[in-house]
């Protein structure tokens, strides 16, 4: 699917699971989109949008913090912001996030710094997915891994990572599980750096299977 389809399908994704959280119901189904937008807001004046980007680069500038399913999470990028940056093959992008984007306080991912995290509409979700990203530009060697929390499915999970990058072979794999193992796991990562230095992956992803 070319990539602006799938952004624009994060709309109709989004939508659709209004409509089964409120059961269609349009009044339900509005005011849960305002609720949703508010919290989008309020992300949005927590963070310092003047930090320059040797600020940036430091994480040296005011964030917001919010509780996810018990998870301490701080949101870099909110929903509504434009990321930028510089990947490993020297490639300049930037986009407009649909989701808060973060990382999991406390915890420790494979590249160093804590463990990326993409937080989807649905507080309530049980099942996180974890995707191990790959390395530009030949995108043959794994990079990294993310965690896509609050979407009710593997394909919602897929759209919302594809709507981050401009390029469909970032993604490597996706590994689901249920949120209460899901934190057990990332909890412990502060307490294995050994994964750093052998850059071993602390999720194992599974290989994707031919379509």
């Amino acid at each position: 699917m070319p990539l602006l389809l799938i952004k624009a399908d994060i709309g109709a994704r989004f939508r659709r699971l209004l409509e089964r959280r409120t059961g269609g119901d349009p009044a339900a189904m509005a005011a849960e989109d305002r609720a949703f937008t508010l919290r989008a807001h309020a992300a949005l004046d927590a963070v310092d949008h003047k930090a320059t980007p040797a600020q940036r680069e430091a994480g040296n500038y005011r964030k917001h913090h919010v509780r996810f399913q018990g998870l301490d999470v701080t949101i870099e990028n909110p929903r509504g912001s434009i990321r930028r940056g510089v990947d490993r093959g020297g490639h300049a992008w930037a986009t407009s996030m649909q989701h808060d984007y973060g990382y999991i306080r406390g915890t420790l991912g494979v590249d160093g710094d804590h463990f990326d995290v993409l937080l989807g509409p649905n507080e309530a979700a049980p099942t996180a997915f974890v995707i191990t990203t790959m390395a530009p530009p030949e995108f043959t060697a794994t990079d990294e891994q993310k965690a896509l929390l609050g979407f009710n499915s593997e394909d919602e999970a897929r759209a919302a990572f594809h709507g981050m990058y401009d390029d469909a072979r970032f993604l490597g794999s996706v590994q689901a599980m249920p949120m209460e193992e899901f934190k057990a796991k990332v909890r412990t990562t502060r307490a294995h750096p050994r994964l750093l230095k052998a850059r071993v992956l602390f999720f194992i992803p599974r290989r994707e299977t031919a379509q």
